[in-house]
């Protein structure tokens, strides 16, 4: 591993409070994995990082507070695709093999375990989890088929045809309870199936234009979005009655596509090189809403404050930071990583984006500071002035004890992850400990002060 330190990190500093305005962001560490890591998913019951390298048929897990590779399980040929199910805490790996049926390796996410291999149709390329029914759904290519997974019993209950063309992407709407299958085919308009999973059956297709490939889903206004990346439109689909309302005119090559709450539609404009943006509910992007970002995006990411939107450039190697607040989008930062962005995760405890590099052997680990900022604020020149939660991590409904050094304080701030003030609390005599009740899972920062000098901790409840 090749780790990179700000200069405030490497001269000792205090907690402090910013605003995510001012976020620092930066490339943290580059962790070594297997070969061409092409898929990621993260485990937050867990607290861990699975990464799908499709070279050497492995998959590696991640400690995402320490940036350590954990564990590393043998799968099937060419992983290609993963989906999580917190249901059944068990993690679901798409291999490809050069011939013959696919299949999906089954793990234990709590013990690393491989459990079984089930086989699906040919070429598996995408697998989305349906958390009504606890199912996955694997979309398989060549045979034009998705596979139907009972995520308890690890057995296909399904195989649903797609007759004529060859599916590209898959989406699941949980305001409906249905999946979303795009295809294409040569000459041909693409299609989005909608696939109701109390039947398993597909219920509704949609004609939409040429090349239709990624999937997209409004929860808000229960809408889907489908990207014809063979042209330069995204078509806009009703979810309650699956009927096609309109197109949305792009840039040439529209992918990816990332709905951001609290109502907003990201779309990569791949061979333009730019991101644009509009409202979830509209069909036309204004002109100055096409942001240059120096690459080709492949992916979109958005932070869980919902005030960044990460992009993987993968031909030029980089990933630009997108504020994504209404009135104030723009790129943040541009960073360098290694060759083929593609998959990301982010880790809300410690604001960390994990960054698979598709064309080599490593995961890019960025850091993003927001709300309270761990480098800033020079310790006092009389001696440090520090602050330590225990248990950290905190379960919720329970209390939490707060020790200081190097000073007494006499207030405790407590912020959310926006930086957004929740309460306030004020003591007449100093102490060096005290206690605080958390009631519901999040993260919080928790900053003491004396009236001079003030530290502060991250603490994660959950």
């Amino acid at each position: 591993m090749y780790r990179k330190y700000s200069l405030l990190a490497l001269l000792g500093v205090a907690a402090t409070l910013v605003s995510s305005a001012s976020a620092i962001i930066f490339v943290e560490e580059t962790i070594n994995v297997g070969n061409a890591p092409w898929a990621m998913v993260y485990d937050s019951i867990d607290q861990k990082v699975f990464v799908a390298n499709h070279g050497s048929s492995s998959v590696s897990v991640i400690n995402p507070a320490t940036d350590v590779v954990t564990a590393t399980i043998p799968v099937e040929e060419y992983p290609s695709a993963i989906c999580w199910s917190p249901t059944s805490t068990k993690v679901y790996v798409v291999c490809t093999p050069l011939s013959g049926n696919g299949t999906v390796t089954v793990i234990d996410a709590y013990t690393n375990a491989a459990l079984t291999s089930i086989s699906v149709g040919q070429s598996p390329a995408a697998i989305v989890w349906c958390s009504a029914r606890n199912k996955a759904y694997c979309m398989n290519r060549t045979s034009a088929t998705i596979a139907v997974i009972d995520c308890q019993s690890d057995q296909v209950v399904a195989n649903i045809t797609l007759p004529n063309q060859t599916p590209n992407d898959i989406a699941y709407n949980a305001t409906n309870d249905h999946i979303y299958v795009s295809s294409s085919a040569y000459q041909q308009n693409g299609r989005v199936r909608a696939i109701d999973c109390a039947t398993d059956q597909i219920v509704a297709t949609i004609t939409c234009a040429y090349g239709t490939a990624d999937v997209e889903v409004n929860p808000v206004s229960n809408k889907v979005y489908a990207a014809n990346t063979g042209g330069t439109t995204v078509t806009v689909i009703n979810g309650a009655t699956n009927q096609r309302i309109g197109n949305i005119t792009t840039r040439p090559t529209p992918t990816p596509l990332l709905w951001v709450p609290p109502n907003k539609l990201f779309v990569g404009e791949y061979w333009d090189s730019t991101v644009a943006y509009l409202g979830g509910d509209d069909l036309s992007i204004p002109t100055a809403n096409h942001i240059p970002v120096a690459g080709t995006p492949k992916t979109l990411l958005l932070s869980p404050d919902c005030q960044q939107v990460f992009s993987g450039l993968d031909l030029a190697s980089r990933v630009v930071a997108l504020n994504s607040r209404d009135g104030q989008e723009r790129v943040l930062e541009l960073l360098d990583v290694n060759s083929g962005p593609q998959a990301m995760v982010y880790y809300q405890p410690q604001n960390r984006v994990f960054v698979g590099n598709a064309w080599d052997s490593t995961v890019t680990v960025i850091r993003t500071e927001v709300g309270i900022e761990e480098s800033g604020k020079p310790i006092p020149p009389s001696g440090p002035a520090l602050v330590r939660a225990l248990p950290s991590p905190a379960p919720a409904r329970h209390m939490v004890s707060f020790s200081a050094t190097g000073f007494a304080p006499t207030r405790l701030d407590i912020r959310d992850a926006t930086g957004r003030l929740l309460t306030t609390s004020s003591f007449a005599i100093s102490t060096s400990s005290f206690s605080s009740y958390f009631s519901s899972p999040g993260v919080y920062f928790c900053t003491l002060s004396d009236g001079i000098r003030s530290a502060a901790c991250k603490l994660a409840v959950r």
